[in-house]
């Protein structure tokens, strides 16, 4: 009987806790149909510069360390980007990060507010 009524006495407790939660989780996921559904534009940018640059990061290490690894992406990636080579050294890996993420940005940017003006 002891631990029934500990049990009721902490459920007790709980439920205010419960039921805040409950509107917070609903708030979160309500949506209003006049106004449509918007990318945070920076956010989008940020996003596709972090997994561009990774991606030529990784890419360009696995090239350097592997000799031949990607060999038809690097080779891509250097007709599209002036002056990055392919990882010949550690420098080149570190430039193609940088068109990555630079790339990244714009892209993920120009794609969100694309999408803005045109579902508005």
């Amino acid at each position: 009987m002891a631990n029934d009524a500990q049990a009721q006495k902490i459920l007790r407790h709980l439920a205010p806790i419960n039921r805040e939660r409950e509107k917070l989780v609903t708030a979160a996921w309500q949506f209003d149909w006049r106004l449509g559904m918007k990318f945070n534009a920076v956010g989008l940018a940020m996003t596709c510069a972090i997994l561009w640059g990774a991606s030529m990061f990784l890419m360009g290490l696995a090239n350097m360390i592997w000799s031949g690894y990607g060999q038809e992406f690097v080779k891509f990636m250097a007709s599209v980007y002036p002056g990055y080579q392919g990882p010949n050294n550690f420098l080149h890996v570190v430039i193609g990060t940088a068109y990555g993420i630079a790339d990244g940005f714009v892209g993920g940017f120009v794609f969100a507010w694309l999408y803005n003006r045109v579902a508005a």
